[in-house]
């Protein structure tokens, strides 16, 4: 595990580089203020930029129970503000790719990796993964985490009806597969996140699993798969009480968590 990165600036600079950060971290978006801050961004900004984001400390932490980073290459394809990719090299990851569309959003990662001396180990791109023809050295860990639903809409042909959308998310998903050794993964209940245009029209979670497991024949074993449980504010594997929605923490939290292993690629060792 790596130990905190080490921030030391003249006041007149720290006042200036929280102020470019805290702007880029506001900047409005579709996907602003989405993400909880990792604490080492937290020690730049300081306690009054605190977004409250989608539970990514307690998704990582059930990831991290999973698997080891220790010496391992994450992608991040969506990566937001870089919760997940400071928290890879916190937990000892040797690089990590990060593909940002949002400007704001890619910048804002690659000033933080700057000032804290994390350049070498995390490189950003502000572009949205291509899954057709992008390449990247080679990965064993992707985070592909609510990114799909969003074809047609953030990336892909805006002509694109929903039908042939749900139909290329699932070659996507069984592309990536040659492409990384293990991959985290969810998706939304709706496409372009429109609950007027339901991917599952039911909006269950048996549905996204089902989904799920037949795009993985052939292509990808899952390891494990994890919903949040509101009583005990945590992930936890699935089991048929978690299978109901929890309509009260929203739509966000009832996707399941999918942990795939690729039948494709060398794996290493998990936890």
């Amino acid at each position: 595990m790596m130990n905190n990165p080490t921030f030391s600036e003249p006041t007149d600079d720290i006042d200036s580089n929280k102020r470019r950060l805290a702007d880029l971290l506001s900047a409005r978006s579709k996907h602003s203020i989405y993400q909880e801050l990792h604490p080492w961004a937290q020690s730049i900004l300081g306690p009054q930029y605190s977004p409250t984001g989608k539970r990514e400390t307690l998704r990582w932490n059930y990831m991290t129970s999973h698997i080891e980073l220790t010496g391992k290459s994450l992608l991040d394809i969506g990566a937001n503000t870089g919760f997940f990719c400071l928290a890879a090299l916190e937990q000892g990851a040797q690089e990590v790719h990060a593909f940002e569309g949002n400007p704001a959003h890619a910048e804002f990662i690659r000033e933080i990796a700057a000032l804290l001396g994390l350049s070498d180990c995390l490189t950003v791109y502000n572009s949205y993964f291509d899954f057709e023809r992008q390449t990247v050295p080679e990965i064993n860990i992707t985070l592909c985490l609510n990114v799909l639903h969003h074809l047609g809409d953030d990336f892909g042909s805006q002509s694109t009806t929903l039908a042939t959308a749900k139909q290329q998310m699932g070659e996507i998903l069984r592309q990536l597969a040659k492409q990384t050794q293990y991959c985290w993964f969810q998706i939304g209940f709706n496409w372009k996140g429109d609950r007027n245009q339901p991917l599952f029209p039911n909006g269950r979670k048996a549905e996204i699993i089902e989904f799920v497991r037949d795009t993985c024949h052939n292509t990808w074993v899952i390891e494990d798969i994890a919903i949040y449980e509101p009583a005990a504010a945590c992930y936890k594997p699935v089991c048929d009480a978690l299978l109901q929605r929890f309509d009260v923490v929203g739509e966000f939290l009832n996707r399941p968590l999918f942990f795939l292993k690729s039948s494709t690629q060398q794996s290493f060792d998990a936890a």
